[in-house]
């Protein structure tokens, strides 16, 4: 009887195990619109959206902040932090180098609003400011079904904490310059000579001459007796392993042609990937209902 029992639960577990994904569909996340309005519900005036349009762009060509509002028939069943970030993440809203977007989302069904703050803005649009907005500026006018007055007045109150923060791409390229490129640069530069140098160290039977290496680079770099202690002794177990192991190890051959173009290491290109070239979200921000 027991064993029957048992049996049959694990039977059931893995029918629920089974039917699991079924619960919930894939959240579908709307196609990106081509403003910063997506009214899918349909609960703004014309008016109104082409007030948003024109504050919203000009808050994007000051700032480069962006700032979308969104409104949705339903959730999808899934909760409404989760599509807001889903739309975030899936759109990229915000620019790339500053995490600077934000999603105003609202759910006339489920009486539902999402803040979601990009995670570059989180400093200057706080979980607690976001609370006191949707709550005090959103929340009463869309309880009354007031859209239009609540969503204006929701931008209004995040574009006057928007405009605190301040993002500039061109400060932003002169003061950070491409620090991987400078580095490769320099390394391709430099690392012929490097290498030619542990060779000769390799090649000699004196293994004192590492550590005299060493001391020299730690004097110039630190002047201090303790610092040229260690790089005398780093120089010197650096130049005995070359000399005891290296040598035997690559051979002549090889170590020469690396330096006459016969080494293994060709060109190649490099390049990056932006995603959907806009901000990221770490789930700051607001939710409430109305």
């Amino acid at each position: 009887m027991l064993k029957k029992k048992l049996v049959q639960i694990i039977l059931m577990g893995l029918a629920l195990t089974a039917l699991a994904p079924l619960a919930f569909a894939e959240l579908i996340v709307p196609a990106a619109p081509n403003g910063y309005v997506l009214d899918q519900a349909e609960v703004l005036d014309v008016e109104t959206e082409l007030q948003l349009e024109l504050q919203l762009g000009t808050l994007q060509t000051d700032t480069s902040t962006q700032i979308v509002v969104v409104t949705v028939p339903d959730l999808q069943g899934y909760p409404v932090e989760k599509f807001a970030l889903e739309i975030g993440r899936t759109w990229g809203v915000g620019q790339e180098e500053f995490d600077n977007g934000v999603v105003f989302l609202i759910a006339p069904n489920e009486r539902l609003i999402r803040l979601e703050i990009g995670r570059g803005l989180e400093g200057a649009i706080t979980d607690l400011q976001s609370n006191l907005i949707l709550n005090h500026s959103i929340a009463p006018h869309l309880a009354e079904d007031d859209y239009n007055t609540g969503v204006l007045e929701g931008i209004a109150q995040l574009e006057i904490l928007a405009r605190g923060e301040e993002f500039n791409l061109e400060e932003l390229a002169q003061s950070n310059p491409d620090e991987l490129s400078l580095l490769a640069t320099l390394f391709f530069i430099f690392m012929p000579f490097v290498w030619l140098f542990f060779s000769w160290l390799a090649d000699t039977k004196a293994w004192w001459l590492g550590g005299l290496f060493g001391l020299a680079i730690a004097l110039v770099a630190s002047f201090t007796l303790f610092s040229a202690a260690i790089g005398a002794f780093a120089g010197l177990f650096i130049d005995f392993i070359l000399s005891k192991y290296f040598y035997k190890k690559l051979g002549k051959k090889y170590r020469s042609g690396f330096l006459t173009g016969g080494g293994r290491y060709g060109g190649g290109s490099s390049g990056g990937f932006g995603g959907f070239g806009g901000g990221g979200f770490g789930g700051g921000g607001a939710s409430g209902g109305f």
